[in-house]
């Protein structure tokens, strides 16, 4: 972005708005209109703040880029709080670039960013493709559409729209980009994956083998009479003189 010239601001509203299809996307070259949130709409929607013509604060570059006080060194990121419960989501973006000297001035070939999902430490769970460039030689530009499909393992508590390009070192051009809104539509809910359920083998009882019994033949003896011995009789002393 460059510095507001009244005089190119006052030309540009001679400029025609244009508008050319890409696909399932749009870029929009616009007049002093400001970007369009509503284009993100979606299941959930989530929006940076401070995006507006002339508005140097909301916009993203590919250098830190020192535009002077009271804006002082624009960033490569911005981030916004969210909460987005794990699961695969389409997501859509709108990016956007507004200046009233911008259609005078030299072209920008890197304004894209990309989306972060981050987790409550800080991790990065899953980043969406690239938005492409906006146009350049208008005022105004706008670019609405899908960047494809992201897929969370986990909840994701912050939403980060990073410049793709953040070491171009352009010295005519910061390259600069305002991410607008971010829409999420749920493809689908996390899947909780079972575990396997292990089938027990089969319990084998070993047969238990009885010993055979053994049947002794018992032979019975006759009763054998024992004699008794005779009670001894008391017998008389002889005395022999």
């Amino acid at each position: 972005m460059k510095t507001k010239s009244i005089g190119a601001f006052l030309g540009s509203a001679l400029a025609t708005v244009t508008v050319m299809a890409m696909g399932s996307t749009l870029v929009n070259a616009q007049v002093a209109s400001g970007p369009v949130p509503a284009t993100c709409n979606s299941e959930v929607q989530y929006s940076w703040p401070g995006a507006g013509f002339d508005q140097l604060g909301g916009s993203i570059v590919s250098v830190a880029l020192s535009v002077g006080p009271p804006v002082g060194i624009l960033p490569v990121s911005r981030t916004l709080p969210a909460a987005v419960a794990a699961g695969t989501y389409d997501v859509d973006t709108v990016s956007y670039d507004g200046n009233s000297n911008r259609a005078a001035g030299v072209a920008q070939l890197f304004e894209q960013f990309h989306l972060e999902f981050l987790d409550s430490s800080g991790v990065v769970i899953a980043s969406s493709a690239t938005t492409p460039d906006i146009a350049d030689g208008v005022v105004e530009a706008t670019w609405a559409g899908s960047v494809g499909q992201v897929v969370l393992d986990r909840d994701a508590v912050e939403i980060r729209a990073m410049h793709s390009f953040p070491f171009v070192t352009n010295p005519d051009t910061a390259n600069s980009v305002m991410p607008v809104c971010v829409g999420l539509s749920v493809v689908a809910p996390p899947t909780t994956t079972a575990a396997p359920t292990t089938t027990a083998a089969p319990t084998t009882v070993a047969p238990t083998t009885v010993a055979p019994t053994t049947t002794v033949a018992t032979q019975v003896l006759p009763a054998v009479e024992v004699a008794q011995p005779a009670t001894p009789t008391a017998g008389t002393p002889v005395f022999t003189g």
